[in-house]
């Protein structure tokens, strides 16, 4: 078991998805990680608000990492 909080993993694609969470899992044992691959699927997850990590890719066809100057 680890000391880890809850991660929520957002990629579009699901390979990357996949394999991003296969690493992780090997790393982290006992983790409790949840996917989302679309915008309304991670919204969905942020509403549930249980999560004390997000890890997403870097730009989205929805958006993006970064925030407007």
């Amino acid at each position: 078991m680890n000391n880890l909080p809850p991660i929520l993993l957002v990629d579009e694609n699901p390979g990357d998805r996949r394999l991003a969470a296969l690493v992780l899992a090997a790393e982290f044992g006992g983790l409790e990680l949840e996917t989302a691959g679309t915008a309304a699927e991670f919204s969905g997850a942020l509403a549930a608000a249980r999560f004390g990590l997000v890890i997403t890719e870097a730009a989205f066809s929805w958006g993006c990492g970064r925030t407007a100057p």
